[in-house]
């Protein structure tokens, strides 16, 4: 069976869905179910190790 690969805003919204299990704000990341590790400044690191970076708005954007 052949899969389409997922792109990055289907990699988010699924890691959105897992709930999660490990939860350190002194720390600044949390961990969920499916192994995604996510940080305050909203990166992931996915479990395979890829990095998501942060979705957070720019300066520029903010200002807009």
């Amino acid at each position: 069976m052949h899969r389409q690969p997922n792109t990055s805003a289907q990699v988010q919204d699924q890691a959105e869905d897992a709930p999660v299990t490990a939860f350190h704000p002194g720390q600044g990341w949390w961990k969920r179910s499916d192994g995604t590790l996510e940080f305050d400044d909203t990166g992931r690191l996915l479990p395979d190790g890829s990095p998501v970076g942060p979705t957070r708005p720019t300066p520029l954007e903010k200002a807009a």
